[in-house]
């Protein structure tokens, strides 16, 4: 994904920065797909019910299961997750899998290997970066449609900046109630 940001910032100060955005939202879609193919193979895999054992609850708390489930699957189904897996439970596994999701923790630290921790990582790192890059299409898409260049939008907060006599310069959308705040047009 940095050479699609480095293409779409090239493309952008080409003075194209329409396309910029949509060049760098192409080549989100591709690292999206990519991202949650890896999820789904490396820490899913066909048992996804076993994220539910007490062991992989102390190397990925519920709140970041259900974050990486909504990613890789692309959806905003939060808390309803814990009642699909349990449901999958209920449907794919064999009785020796029951007896063993009922055994206390420690034995089951005993009769099976932890979650791969490095795919836990992954996962984990995969929903952060997807966060991030989120906010870089919104961005590219800002620029687009006030049809500024990525050096151009640089050029005006720096200049808003010596403006306000300021070391940093906060961003924000014009709502109509930001009255009293300094608002250099951009």
């Amino acid at each position: 994904m940095v050479a699609g940001t480095g293409a779409a910032l090239a493309t952008s100060d080409l003075g194209m920065p329409e396309v910029a955005a949509v060049e760098f939202k192409n080549h989100y879609e591709v690292w999206k797909t990519t991202a949650q193919k890896q999820i789904k193979q490396r820490l899913f895999g066909d048992d996804s019910y076993r994220l539910l054992l007490t062991a992989t609850a102390d190397v990925m708390p519920t709140r970041e299961l259900i974050k990486v489930l909504d990613f890789a699957n692309g959806t905003q189904k939060g808390l309803d997750w814990i009642d699909d897996l349990r449901r999958d439970q209920l449907t794919k596994s064999s009785m020796v899998n029951r007896f063993f999701s009922a055994t206390p923790q420690g034995v089951q630290r005993l009769l099976k290997d932890e979650e791969n921790p490095s795919a836990i990582k992954m996962a984990t790192e995969l929903c952060a970066k997807d966060e991030i890059l989120k906010v870089n299409m919104a961005h590219l898409s800002f620029l687009g449609e006030k049809k500024l260049t990525a050096s151009q939008f640089a050029k005006s907060i720096e200049a808003a900046g010596k403006e306000l006599g300021a070391s940093a310069v906060c961003v924000y959308a014009d709502t109509g109630h930001n009255e009293g705040v300094p608002n250099p047009q951009l």
